[in-house]
């Protein structure tokens, strides 16, 4: 068994929707708004990742756990960060491609 690997796995599926809520947002007004998007897709992802433990912490035979918690917010902000760097340079590829 690998140490700390539910820890992982948080920050991995919390990275995944910290880079789709970036991604989704990018369509929006602020989508020039570049640290705009990266703090509210890093937190509408936490957001969501505390909101399971509070809501485990009232189902049977599972529990909230904080470190949980702040593993689903470090993947959220790596993902954010992450997709805001994917999709730079996706953008400068373009335009060097241009010229």
């Amino acid at each position: 068994e690998i140490p700390y690997m539910d820890k992982l796995l948080h920050a991995g599926g919390y990275a995944l929707l910290g880079f789709l809520f970036y991604r989704a947002l990018r369509t929006t007004r602020i989508r020039n708004r570049h640290l705009l998007l990266v703090l509210l897709s890093a937190l509408l992802s936490a957001l969501y990742g505390s909101s399971d433990e509070v809501h485990q912490h009232f189902v049977i035979a599972r529990n909230a756990d904080i470190m949980d918690a702040a593993a689903d917010a470090l993947g959220s902000v790596a993902g954010a960060w992450g997709a805001h760097l994917f999709f730079g340079r996706v953008a400068q590829l373009r335009e060097e491609s241009m010229h």
